[in-house]
């Protein structure tokens, strides 16, 4: 009884497992999937790193461009006070001359008055 019982039970397991596909192609194309995975995930960590390089770049030339702006902000208030400068320069010239002219004219004024008494 039990051993027919028993026979039974496992010969129509064994059927079972004989009318299974076999697992091989599918473990292999698992195992080759994983393998392509891996090769994704280490190319964009690749990525990954590349990308905080460049943008540390971006930052360090973002910082000289900042530098650059404030020197050329500084240069061009330098080269403003200069002009000033040089405006003001001209006028106390002029404003020489003219007082020179007017000393001279004073002069010749008290020169005639000093002939005239």
């Amino acid at each position: 009884g039990r051993s027919k019982y028993a026979e039974d039970a496992f010969l129509e397991l064994y059927q079972c497992f004989k009318k299974a596909p076999d697992p091989t192609p599918l473990l292999q194309g698992f195992v080759e999937e994983q393998a392509i995975i891996k090769k994704a995930l280490e190319k964009m960590k690749q990525l990954n790193d590349r990308n905080k390089e460049l943008r540390m770049e971006r930052e360090e030339f973002s910082k000289r461009l900042q530098a650059v702006n404030q020197e050329e902000a500084t240069n061009s208030e330098w080269e403003q006070k200069a002009q000033e400068h040089l405006r003001f320069s001209q006028q106390l010239k002029g404003d020489i001359a003219t007082l020179e002219s007017t000393i001279e004219g004073l002069n010749l004024q008290n020169q005639a008055l000093k002939e005239t008494i």
